[in-house]
């Protein structure tokens, strides 16, 4: 048998949608039907430097929190580029640009940036531009949570946002040795707690940990630190 043109097209289409189908269900078989299980998931893609499958395993409240970090930390260490008004100096040269970050030291006090410091400080502004992190003057009368709560709140992909952070540094690779074993789990509901344990030589390092049942999948609801 013999398909004409159209016949042809109809039957790409149909496989087309076959296949988008299946990626669906694969995609949305990804569920972690408990704390433990996400808490794998994401030491094994930090291990192999996959930050996109590392950002999945949060929650909505665990993207609000890691993002709130990344905001506090650029407020500590890579907003002084950023300023109301900041003279940054690469070399014999300076330039100024406007609008953003509080506290900062003095342009007098900061010390010259290195190339690679200015084209990290430039990276970084272009992520909060492309995000739309426009309004980041602290105001007088805000508290530092209340400051870092606006700038999240402007951030409406919070998924991409901490995905171009992170990919400013070349994903790798990374054993966690020895790895971090989940304790203390108490599950109440749709939410649970647990203590991250590393055991070294050196001494024991112990990190809170939080999670949310969010549509049928457990997912991490607080920063991870590895």
């Amino acid at each position: 048998m013999f398909l004409g043109t159209s016949q042809k097209f109809a039957l790409i289409v149909v496989v087309l949608l076959f296949v988008v189908a299946a990626m669906g269900k694969e995609k949305a078989a990804l569920v972690y039907p408990t704390p433990e299980a996400v808490n794998r998931a994401a030491h094994a893609a930090y291990e192999r430097g996959d930050y996109s499958a590392l950002i999945a395993c949060y929650s909505p409240k665990g993207l609000d929190a890691n993002v709130d970090l990344a905001m506090m930390f650029m407020v500590a260490h890579e907003m002084p580029s950023m300023t109301l008004e900041v003279t940054l100096k690469v070399g014999d040269q300076s330039s100024t640009t406007q609008g953003a970050f509080t506290p900062v030291p003095e342009p007098s006090t900061r010390p010259a940036r290195s190339p690679e410091q200015q084209k990290r400080a430039e990276a970084v502004e272009a992520i909060l531009v492309k995000h739309g992190i426009t309004d980041r003057a602290q105001k007088p009368e805000e508290t530092k949570k209340a400051y870092y709560a606006r700038l999240r709140d402007q951030v409406k992909d919070k998924r991409g946002f901490l995905l171009d952070l992170m990919q400013l540094q070349p994903p790798r690779a990374k054993k966690i040795e020895p790895p971090f074993e989940l304790t203390n789990l108490k599950i109440t509901g749709k939410t649970a707690t647990g203590t991250l344990v590393q055991k070294e030589e050196t001494g024991t390092t112990s990190v809170d940990i939080s999670f949310d049942r969010v549509e049928g999948s457990w997912l991490i609801s607080s920063v991870l630190i590895f």
